[in-house]
This record gives C-alpha cells, structure tokens and sequence, in this order.
C-alpha cells in the first residue's frame, strides 16, 4: 500500500512538471517568435 501511495506520487509530480515544461516552452516560443 505504501508503495503504490509512493508510484502515484511520483506520477503526479512526473505529470505536473512534464505540463509546467509544456508551458514553459510555448511561453518561450510565444517570446521568440511571435
């Protein structure tokens, strides 16, 4: 139990940091080449 609790942590923070490097990105894009 403790370990599935810690593998849909790790998803979460995986899912989360993968859209906020998303957002970064197209922020970046939007920038540079408007």
């Amino acid at each position: 139990m403790y370990k599935e609790s810690y593998f849909d942590g790790s998803l979460f923070f995986y899912i989360g940091h993968a859209i906020l490097a998303i957002l970064i990105t197209v922020l970046t894009l939007g920038i540079c080449a408007p």
